[in-house]
């Protein structure tokens, strides 16, 4: 608005009222210019502060982020634990079910083997006076 004053002014230039008038209105547009620059300094002072405002909220977000991809391994890394410590208890506990069966096994070949050793001394024994009596028959 002033700005076409000024032009329409300049033109004019000759009087001494002119001139007078040319000045007033040149300060009249320094001074707008100043409040358009001071405006923009403003909206650029918002638009930082808003893209601060932004740069923060993001990283607290990948913080969160971050913190949940944590907390994830940590609970798969825990269940991992729990599934090696139930295989090793499992592992143990088929290792002294063998070893009992094994152990049953032989006790019972060693019961057997000595049950069949004392029938056959039994046997020995009941033998050798049959042959002696037959023996002394002839």
């Amino acid at each position: 608005m002033y700005v076409k004053r000024l032009v329409g002014s300049l033109a004019s230039a000759g009087n001494k009222n002119a001139k007078d008038k040319n000045r007033r209105l040149i300060s009249v547009a320094a001074a707008e210019a100043r409040v358009v620059v001071v405006a923009v300094v403003a909206a650029a002072e918002v638009v930082v502060a808003a893209v601060a405002a932004a740069t923060i909220v993001v990283a607290a977000a990948a913080a969160v982020v971050v913190a949940a991809v944590a907390a994830a391994t940590i609970v798969v890394a825990a269940a991992a634990v729990v599934v090696v410590v139930i295989v090793v208890v499992a592992v143990v506990v088929v290792v002294v079910v063998v070893v009992v069966v094994v152990v049953v096994v032989v006790v019972v070949v060693v019961v057997v083997v000595v049950m069949m050793n004392e029938e056959g001394e039994k046997e020995d024994t009941e033998e050798v006076p049959e042959q002696e009596k037959t023996e002394k028959k002839r």
